[in-house]
């Protein structure tokens, strides 16, 4: 009979494996139950077949590997977490200063602008159109966009599309995220916009009442907006009531 003895473990050795073969040609439950409360994981009785004890090693291995890798991928989801978490933070703190901006301006076009162009820049976006209608919820009273030409924008009928996609897709939605090849165009001489996130803009009361967009196109340094980006869109369309103290 054989003596199996545990080696002592160092920091070096202490996640390495080990496989013990010792003389005797049965297991009794004894036997079996102090192996694993030693830690082991498995047994084989002699005689050993070498196939099945290669089998059960190269199981042992892909389930080290699998979980190794389960662990890297929550670390990495950790990370991303806390990446977002911070962006988030840092959107925040941009939305508040762009609020107290907001707040000293008294001229209601220049609060749309600067609000269309700052939604652009937070948000990481190309393009942005900003549309404020009229009461009665079709006229366009004011219009304005970041990152192309607002004439070119009038021209291409930029206007009108952006109300139709308001009609269109907003009828219950609070928000809307596409990406990939969705069709939709901004400017109709140019290829369709591959990532595209909106929001209507509500007129506070019961009921709520749409009153305009923000609309944003083209997202930088990623093929799509995140859900955070869209959550982000609604978020900034509370900022209108500055517009409405203006």
């Amino acid at each position: 009979r054989g003596v199996v003895v545990t080696p002592p473990r160092s920091r070096r050795t202490s996640h390495t494996p080990f496989i013990f073969l010792t003389a005797y040609d049965s297991a009794g439950d004894s036997h079996v139950s102090q192996g694993y409360g030693l830690g082991a994981v498995d047994y084989i009785i002699k005689p050993i077949e070498p196939e099945a004890l290669k089998s059960k090693v190269a199981v042992f291995v892909e389930l080290y590997q699998k979980t190794e890798q389960v662990k890297r991928q929550a670390d990495l989801l950790r990370e991303q977490n806390i990446e977002i978490e911070n962006a988030n933070l840092q959107r925040l703190s941009r939305l508040i200063e762009l609020g107290q901006r907001l707040a000293a301006e008294r001229d209601p076009e220049r609060v749309l602008k600067k609000f269309c162009d700052e939604a652009r820049e937070i948000l990481g976006a190309r393009l942005a159109t900003v549309g404020i209608l009229e009461d009665d919820g079709v006229t366009l009273r004011h219009f304005f966009t970041s990152g192309f030409n607002l004439s070119e924008a009038d021209k291409a009928r930029v206007p009108q599309t952006c109300q139709r996609l308001l009609k269109q897709q907003f009828k219950d939605a609070r928000s809307l995220r596409l990406a990939g090849a969705n069709g939709l165009r901004i400017l109709s001489e140019q290829e369709p916009v591959k990532s595209f996130v909106g929001a209507p803009i509500l007129r506070q009361g019961r009921p709520e009442k749409v009153r305009g967009w923000l609309f944003l196109a083209e997202k930088i340094g990623a093929p799509a907006f995140s859900e955070a980006d869209e959550g982000f869109t609604v978020t900034m369309t509370q900022a209108e009531v500055f517009y409405q103290k203006a």
